[in-house]
């Protein structure tokens, strides 16, 4: 039996490794952060600040020729400080030698980084290309410290200034602005105290002075219905609701077909709460048609949050119009407004469609049984 060694592999050296070695310490030896590695493979340690200019010089100079990419791998040391290292390999195919350049950095430049790279409106294209992107914002989530000091912030909208105060570690806070004609032309803007940075979500919703809205068709026309569910399985309708009946929300779709990626969002009533998301009426399950030339939806997922339920459709093939259904529950009374149920194209925002508002009266329950989910 013979004995079998293995070995870290590594670059055979040779006279122009030798010679490559003392170019690279001769160019950059004197810089700060630079450090070359022990061990019989060429490698570097540069400066963050230093990488572009590192790189561009080791292609351009004419002793070594580093003008092919191999790839870029990296790593996660967590206990370091900068625990995010990103390893570049590089080839001189003159030289027929190659080059391990390292880079460190923590996860709060890595994530400030990212963040930058993004425009304004939040264009984070789709959603294979942000996976990487998407895990190293999860990596630094999970780098940060739970506590940390108070942050006392402002909400400014023009003349209008309003404190945001902040508690120590993960926080949020809420503000409200008087909205008129004038001042939704002005910037709103939160204001930090000196040297202090942080990484937010803001989200900001206005509301009109009046209570109706006609909806709107960017591409996608939907529209919604509301009907009480009687104890027999008809369906009649909103003129007496009462606290603990059950409502059949209708949604009718209209599209072009070909989408792919639809979500549709629908908010309920503060007096309404979602409790079936995949919901026939019994008429329907006695083999009662759809209106001529309407469809069932499809959805690959549905979802039921407090507020709202929501539809998700990766591919529509079918250009016409749809219908789905599901179920709601009365669980307040009350004088209130539905919002505008949405279908909206993912990545395609601008492509949308919006329902009309809808009044809901609500009255005290009348103490008799109602039907039952």
């Amino acid at each position: 039996m013979s004995d079998v060694v293995i070995s870290k592999p590594h670059w055979p050296e040779t006279s122009d490794s030798a010679s490559a070695t003392a170019r690279v310490v001769a160019l950059f030896g004197s810089r700060a952060g630079f450090l070359l590695h022990d061990g019989p493979d060429l490698t570097i340690s540069v400066a963050r600040a230093d990488l572009h200019d590192t790189i561009r010089t080791l292609r351009d100079d004419a002793d070594l020729q580093f003008t092919q990419m191999m790839d870029i791998c990296g790593a996660d040391y967590p206990s370091q400080p900068e625990r995010f290292e990103v390893v570049y390999h590089l080839l001189s195919m003159v030289k027929n030698i190659r080059i391990r350049v390292k880079v460190t950095t923590d996860a709060e430049a890595l994530a400030l980084s990212i963040l930058q790279s993004r425009n304004g409106l939040g264009e984070w294209g789709n959603t294979f290309t942000n996976a990487w992107t998407l895990t190293a914002l999860s990596a630094y989530e999970r780098s940060l410290k739970k506590v940390g000091e108070p942050l006392a912030a402002t909400g400014r909208w023009d003349t209008q200034a309003v404190p945001l105060n902040l508690t120590a570690g993960f926080s949020s806070a809420r503000v409200n602005f008087a909205l008129n004609e004038a001042l939704s032309a002005k910037p709103l803007s939160v204001e930090l105290p000196t040297g202090r940075e942080i990484f937010s979500r803001i989200e900001a919703r206005s509301f009109p002075p009046q209570r109706d809205f006609a909806g709107e068709n960017k591409g996608y026309a939907i529209e919604r219905t509301y009907e009480e569910l009687n104890m027999d399985g008809s369906t009649t309708g909103t003129d007496d609701l009462r606290v603990g009946d059950m409502v059949v929300v209708t949604l009718k779709i209209e599209i072009g077909g070909g989408d792919r990626y639809l979500a549709i969002d629908d908010s309920l009533p503060a007096v309404f709460e979602a409790i079936n998301p995949e919901f026939g009426t019994q008429s329907e399950r006695e083999g009662d048609q759809l209106p001529d030339g309407t469809q069932p939806w499809f959805c690959d997922h549905r979802e039921i949050r407090t507020d709202r339920a929501l539809f998700f459709t990766d591919y529509a093939p079918a250009k016409g119009k749809f219908s789905l259904q599901y179920l709601a529950r009365v669980i307040a009374e009350g004088d209130t407004t539905a919002p505008p149920a949405r279908i909206e194209a993912m990545y395609q925002p601008d492509k949308y469609g919006l329902s009309p508002t809808q009044r809901i009266r609500t009255l005290p329950s009348a103490g008799t049984k109602v039907a039952e989910k």
